[in-house]
């Protein structure tokens, strides 16, 4: 067997081949040599296999997983995990790229700061155009977790698997995987996984690429499956919260995670047509108890969680939405799915 990697690269792959040889070359290229690269392939349909096939026999260090059927991003990376024998894992899509030292930059980070986890900066690449996130952590933050914490569930820090370099034990021990669902199945990882973490760190240097496609933008298919997951996201974070006794510690952060999905639920169905049976969604956003008036003004400050609870409870985000959305048009603003 060959000597057990420092690293583990976790890709999942589907109908990829127009971007896979850059983003794996970006994985080989690594300036760290001690690493290995799993690439799952979720039943792509394109040149995506053939693409791995030829990679990987140049390159002994890619291991290409085949999945039997297509199981999606989330847990296409829990059998990466699964597979990987690295100290660390870190995870990238098949159109992404990382810079050449992020591997030796991270790993050393996460040696001598001993943290369970390092957040990584990513730039975010649009055709020509290149904008650094702005959504990071302070030295201040990181002293403590439960601030790290706090700004997951308010959406303060990415939550996307890129965005994080972790121990392998911390995942195993604390048997933290992916959900079975598409949307938002990141942000069920990123809070178990800040949760168990002893320490958190971060890089100052800007080491993922994320490539941001025209096809990706105002994708809404299979809308009636992205707003039950929507729902479903809600109910794994309070099920999480209950069994670790914590929802009253964290309530108001929870009511700030649902009101955001609500808000993405609205635009999935604004933008689904007639797909979509709209009352049913909008009914149970409608009944949820805590965006009665009274709840929202219990929370202590007007700000967007009530503002945004009023104009949902009262019915009026939907004409809110429209007109901002054709604001936007007339700006010539493109939204991302």
């Amino acid at each position: 067997m060959d000597p057990k990697p420092l690293v583990s690269i976790i890709m999942p792959v589907y109908n990829s081949d127009r971007y896979l040889e850059k983003s794996i070359a970006s994985l080989t290229g690594q300036s760290m040599r001690s690493v290995e690269i799993i690439c799952v392939n979720d039943c792509s349909s394109d040149g995506s296999l053939d693409i791995l096939k030829r990679l990987a026999e140049k390159d002994g260090r890619i291991k290409i997983v085949n999945n039997s059927k297509n199981i999606g991003p989330g847990l296409s990376r829990n059998i990466g995990i699964k597979k990987s024998r690295g100290e660390f894992v870190c995870f990238v899509d098949s159109d992404d790229w990382l810079e050449t030292n992020a591997c030796d930059i991270l790993y050393r980070k996460a040696k001598e700061s001993g943290a369970d986890i390092v957040f990584i900066k990513p730039k975010i690449v649009f055709g020509n155009r290149i904008d650094l996130d702005g959504r990071l952590l302070s030295e201040d933050d990181v002293k403590n977790n439960d601030v790290v914490f706090r700004k997951t569930l308010l959406r303060k820090v990415a939550w996307a698997p890129w965005s994080k370099f972790i121990r392998r034990d911390l995942l195993i021990k604390n048997k933290i995987q992916f959900p079975d669902i598409y949307i938002t199945e990141d942000m069920d990882f990123s809070y178990k996984a800040i949760y168990y973490a002893k320490k958190i760190t971060f890089a100052k240097e800007y080491l993922y690429n994320y490539y941001l496609r025209e096809d990706s933008l105002t994708s809404f298919t299979r809308p009636e499956r992205r707003l039950d997951n929507y729902f479903e996201s809600i109910r794994l974070l309070e099920t999480f919260l209950r069994k670790k006794g914590i929802l009253k510690k964290y309530y108001r952060e929870f009511v700030y995670f649902k009101l955001y999905t609500y808000l993405a639920a609205h635009g999935v169905m604004y933008h689904s047509g007639g797909q979509v049976d709209k009352k049913k969604y909008k009914s149970l956003i409608r009944r949820d108890s805590d965006f009665t008036i009274g709840g929202a003004l219990g929370l202590g400050k007007l700000d967007s969680v009530i503002c945004g609870s009023l104009l949902i409870k009262l019915g009026l985000f939907n004409p809110v939405f429209k007109i901002r959305e054709f604001f936007r048009f007339l700006g010539g603003k493109k939204r991302a799915a």
